[in-house]
């Protein structure tokens, strides 16, 4: 079995992850593999990668691109299976296609209701082509494949076709390079360590963090974090600048650090602090969700479907953009050990359960076997 990915759309984020882990993947199992990436990015992996020059294009030249010259280079490929890994197909593909939907905010009534409207006139009109041209990849492709129940309920609701070829694969991640943290190197009498693992998207909300700290710092409780968000990140972005100011006042106070980190850092960044925090209101998955959880950091989430399903009773939540309350649910944390420590036990056992890659990965390979 001969596959070819198109991953040109991995710069960051989830997908970057996800397209690294699947390219060692791929090696291990001896599996024929080319990866498509965009120029400049050097995902280590064993499995054999093409760059394309795609970052140039605008959106409308980045469709004709893929719908032309992508085209030629997949039928010349002799690829049994084309796995589109970003949303977007290939219409009228002249081999089989898998086509990985990640991307739900476009079909979440909460996003659609809450972030849609602060996003520009742009953006909004951007955003609607965007998923006129999402539903129209699910019905030219084989098989689509999602990586949570909550996201295929938002698309099915949009494209009633995607219920005949949808399979939901959830996400798993390398449990081999995630290590808990011994529970007696915890000291949740001093100060508190707070850690949230994301990039920005306005719906990733980490003003709403910010200012749960800001109030527990009113009450006397000493508590920093760690936003692994860079500044360009926010640039794009309506509403981005005002974040961006809110959050670098925390960090010249000192009690905030605006950092990315590298990827191969991750796992003992998750082991420097006593509670992961994620206040993001739209997800299709939340792969630092599934991490934390490896690394023995217990979790507080907003109330929302997506970390419900990922998270589940291993996670305390609190109503999306109430700082109040996420304030209160830290202190809750904090104050109760037989609560921490409970937390962290059954998010370990729920990671290691229901994500681990190696499960994700070979379901992929049965999908794509019936395929080719």
């Amino acid at each position: 079995m001969k596959i070819l990915m198109n991953a040109m759309s991995a710069h960051r984020g989830g997908i970057l992850t996800y397209t690294q882990t699947l390219r060692e993947k791929f090696d291990q199992a001896g599996i024929d593999a080319t990866v498509a990436l965009p120029k400049g990015n050097h995902i280590a992996g064993g499995s054999l990668a093409v760059t394309m020059d795609v970052a140039r294009f605008s959106s409308f030249q980045r469709i004709i691109w893929e719908q032309s010259i992508w085209r030629r280079y997949v039928k010349a490929s002799s690829a049994d299976v084309l796995f589109s890994s970003a949303n977007f197909a290939l219409l009228n593909c002249p081999i089989p296609q898998l086509l990985l939907m990640r991307e739900g905010g476009l079909f979440n009534p909460f996003y659609i209701q809450k972030i849609f409207p602060t996003l520009g006139k742009r953006v909004r009109a951007l955003t609607r082509v965007r998923r006129y041209f999402m539903m129209q990849s699910i019905k030219a492709a084989t098989v689509v494949m999602l990586p949570s129940e909550t996201l295929y309920d938002w698309i099915r609701a949009y494209c009633p076709e995607l219920a005949d070829k949808a399979v939901v694969n959830t996400y798993g991640i390398n449990m081999g390079r995630f290590t808990p943290q011994p529970p007696n190197q915890i000291d949740m009498t001093g100060p508190l360590k707070l850690l949230y693992v994301s990039v920005y998207y306005p719906h990733k909300d980490p003003e709403t963090l910010n200012r749960a700290i800001q109030q527990l710092r009113k009450e006397g409780i000493e508590t920093t974090a760690h936003i692994t968000m860079a500044e360009d990140e926010f640039k794009p972005w309506e509403g981005g600048a005002n974040d961006y100011r809110c959050l670098k006042h925390g960090e010249e106070e000192g009690y905030l650090t605006l950092k990315p980190v590298d990827r191969d850092d991750l796992p003992k960044t998750y082991g420097n602090y006593n509670i992961f925090i994620f206040p993001s209101v739209s997800e299709t998955f939340g792969f630092p969700l599934a991490e934390a959880m490896a690394s023995g950091l217990p979790v507080i989430a907003a109330d929302s479907l997506i970390n419900r399903e990922i998270c589940g009773p291993a996670a305390l939540y609190y109503p999306s953009f109430d700082s109040d309350t996420l304030a209160e649910r830290i202190k809750e944390l904090r104050n109760r050990p037989d609560l921490y420590d409970w937390l962290r036990a059954r998010g370990l056992e729920r990671a290691q359960e229901r994500f681990n890659m190696t499960n994700h990965f070979n379901r992929l390979v049965s999908i794509l076997q019936g395929m080719a």
